[in-house]
């Protein structure tokens, strides 16, 4: 029922997750195309309800979940109350239903939680410029598609304008659906400090070590603190994905001087 997608920093290193929601037979696109409050709020305590060991402790990888600002509204004491018990859970807002900026006035006891919990995903698609964000509290994150980024330049939004506005204070700036190189090297030139999409997915730092997905027949184990490099860890991913013993990888290591070791996915 649920899956997670990670993120990572400038350096690969995961330091979060999108909780996502799989159900058979019915695409995301549909069931989530409207705000749907009681699937919604059913799912997140389904999910904490499931993972509470995980979510505990104040240490680790943050778990994002997703509502719409309509429900986040109506079970806003729920999802705080859950918030301050699990404090790796983060609220993802999505661009379904719009932001009620009449409501943050009335709710100013909101401001804290909104600002240390909440990442806007989609952001400047919900926006018909950049100055309407400033109506809103500044969240703990925005989340921007990399697919959005030419539509939003031919709106005159500048994107790097926006992020430079917001770094140095800690937030989390995500580029999300990121599928290739080109795509990774665009956003952190913009000023992105987090990422995530298909290529973050198929490969990333668990820790000390790089893993493949499911589709590779290698895992490739990094020794020692000394970190690679992304365009390294892409060529890795290509030996991994194409040669089923290790010959090739060890004249790989050897000219790069990396010290690893190998061990076949069961």
């Amino acid at each position: 029922m649920f899956k997670l997608e990670p993120i990572v920093d400038s350096n690969f290193k995961r330091i979060g997750h999108e909780v996502l929601t799989f159900l058979p037979l019915i695409p995301n696109s549909l069931l989530f195309s409207v705000p749907n409050k009681k699937l919604e709020i059913y799912l997140f305590e389904k999910y904490i309800r499931r993972e509470s060991i995980r979510l505990s402790g104040t240490n680790g990888n943050f778990f994002s979940f997703n509502f719409s600002f309509t429900t986040f509204k109506e079970y806003f004491d729920l999802i705080m109350e859950l918030c301050k018990k699990f404090p790796r859970l983060l609220i993802e807002i999505t661009e379904i239903a719009p932001l009620d900026e009449e409501w943050f006035l009335r709710n100013k006891d909101i401001h804290d939680f909104w600002h240390e919990r909440v990442i806007l995903d989609d952001c400047l698609e919900s926006f018909l410029t950049l100055r309407d964000i400033d109506r809103v509290p500044p969240p703990k994150g925005f989340k921007i598609s990399v697919r959005t980024f030419e539509n939003l330049r031919k709106r005159g939004m500048d994107i790097g304008t926006f992020l430079n506005k917001y770094q140095g204070d800690g937030r989390l700036l995500i580029a999300e659906k990121i599928e290739t190189a080109e795509e990774l090297e665009k956003a952190k030139e913009l000023g992105f400090n987090a990422f995530q999409g298909y290529l973050i997915k198929d490969m990333v730092i668990y820790g000390d070590h790089c893993a493949t997905n499911r589709h590779a027949s290698l895992i490739l184990y990094l020794d020692g603190d000394t970190y690679p490099g992304i365009s390294t860890l892409l060529e890795i991913r290509e030996l991994l994905k194409n040669h089923d013993d290790s010959s090739s990888l060890k004249s790989f290591r050897k000219s790069r001087k990396i010290s690893c070791k190998t061990r076949e996915l069961r």
